[in-house]
């Protein structure tokens, strides 16, 4: 007996629906394992952060005990020296934006005072 139309339709439709399930299970399945790689990547990057971060600090430490060997003369070095000079420049600085700083809350605490 020869097959109708529509069963050959349908037999033909069947096999295209089966190739494309196991196509999208095997591209399911690769956007799984690049899904696993974008949260390695991650975790790697934030590790990355996290020790960048400690090396920043660390930076920060041997800055500070060099200034203080500099300000003691344990430590003879000119270019050294020149930054820890700008240190102090920057400092004295600070310290006068604050004390400016400090008078101007004063002045306008004193001001609010008077319009009571």
């Amino acid at each position: 007996m020869e097959k109708t139309e529509a069963q050959k339709f349908w037999e033909k439709a069947e096999k295209q629906l089966k190739g494309l399930s196991a196509r999208a299970v095997k591209i399911a399945k690769g956007l799984q394992q690049e899904a696993v790689y974008g949260v390695k990547i991650s975790k790697l990057k934030v590790e990355e952060m996290g020790l960048e971060s400690k090396r920043v600090k660390l930076f920060q430490e041997i800055g500070n005990e060099t200034f203080k060997l500099v300000k003691t003369n344990k430590l003879k070095n000119s270019k050294i020296s020149k930054l820890c000079a700008q240190i102090d420049r920057i400092n004295r600085e600070i310290k006068k934006k604050k004390a400016s700083s400090s008078s101007l809350r004063k002045k306008i605490s004193e001001g609010i005072k008077k319009l009571k």
